[in-house]
């Protein structure tokens, strides 16, 4: 499939990656680097922490839905060798780090509201990894579209409320207070 999708013989596939662990491991590796460049991206360019999550869930969402994104998000480690499931598992810890201190950050400056940030970081990302099971390049939705729409629901979500009802809103069952 992925040589079809390459328009490749099989054989040209397999000069560049000997086994299809070798394939998988670098498919993973892709989909991290995307996440690298997007957090890079993140930090040089946001203010507060609520900004550089947006910017950087913006930047991962285009970046896997453009050309060399699609086939990139795998949720499945378990066919890859115990070495690169490792090496994966380790890339992603540190994936995952950056972006609950993010969160933090957010809540400290005032820019999120207070909660678990790894549970902040599970719901947003649990949703980026799911991209690959309904994103098509020819489907109905653009990854610009959908980076937009991702980054303005998550964005919005996590927001602390500013006073005088400048923000997001109250979170969900507290009445917002009158200033």
């Amino acid at each position: 499939e992925v040589a079809k999708s390459l328009q490749i013989s099989k054989p040209t596939l397999y000069t560049y990656f000997p086994t299809k662990q070798q394939l998988l491991f670098a498919c993973h590796s892709l989909a991290l680097d995307l996440g690298d460049a997007s957090i890079d991206y993140a930090s040089r360019e946001g203010r507060t922490g609520l900004d550089r999550v947006v910017k950087m869930l913006d930047h991962y969402v285009r970046q896997l839905t453009g050309d060399m994104g699609e086939m990139t998000v795998l949720t499945d480690l378990h066919a890859l060798t115990p070495e690169d499931r490792e090496t994966i598992r380790k890339r992603r810890d540190g994936f995952d780090r950056v972006l609950r201190a993010w969160v933090r950050e957010g809540m400290a400056d005032g820019s999120i509201h207070k909660g678990d940030p790894t549970l902040t970081v599970m719901v947003f990302m649990g949703a980026v990894n799911w991209l690959h099971a309904w994103f098509s390049h020819g489907g109905p939705r653009g990854g610009d579209e959908i980076a937009e729409h991702f980054s303005r629901i998550f964005g919005r979500g996590i927001a602390a409320d500013r006073p005088g009802g400048s923000g997001r809103g109250a979170p969900a069952g507290k009445p917002r207070r009158s200033t």
